[in-house]
């Protein structure tokens, strides 16, 4: 296995990078992000435990999108956004293609050519609030100002980077 998840329903997390992995993880440990199964599976993880899991992934190929997502409201919104709706550019913290961003500070996820279903989820969520660890709440802010067609087009998009 290459650590890429064959369930549009799960993230795939090939050529992520190991500290947003352990991020989440801890997380999910913590009960700040919550999932049925991943809370449990995690409850047990050591420090070592976890940053072997990371470094499995992120070792990993980066997932790639199959380049059929493309429309011109999702690309305008992931290159430029929409500040008049509090709608910060995807690429601006998710990179060129979504294919992440990592500083000392702070490290961004890739998000470019994971599966649509489980972005199109990741934004409900975010929009609802069912999940809230991003910094600073970004992610809540600019879900909440996304419609359902909209969180569609733009996880379609995504997808295909």
């Amino acid at each position: 296995m290459n650590g890429i998840s064959s369930s549009p329903s799960f993230p795939k997390l090939a050529g992520q990078y190991a500290e947003y992995i352990v991020k989440q993880l801890k997380d999910f440990q913590t009960g700040r992000r919550k999932h049925p199964i991943m809370n449990v599976m995690a409850e047990g993880l050591t420090e070592n435990d976890l940053a072997d899991i990371a470094a499995y992934f992120a070792s990993n190929p980066t997932m790639q999108g199959d380049g059929t997502g493309g429309n011109q409201f999702a690309m305008d919104i992931f290159t430029r956004g929409d500040m008049t709706r509090n709608i910060l550019p995807c690429q601006s913290c998710h990179g060129e293609a979504g294919k992440g961003k990592s500083s000392p500070a702070e490290t961004r996820p890739v998000i470019g050519g994971q599966h649509r279903i489980y972005l199109r989820e990741q934004l409900r969520n975010w929009r609802n609030g069912a999940r809230n660890n991003s910094p600073n709440g970004v992610m809540n802010i600019i879900a909440k100002s996304l419609n359902d067609t909209e969180i569609d087009s733009l996880s379609n998009y995504i997808s295909g980077l």
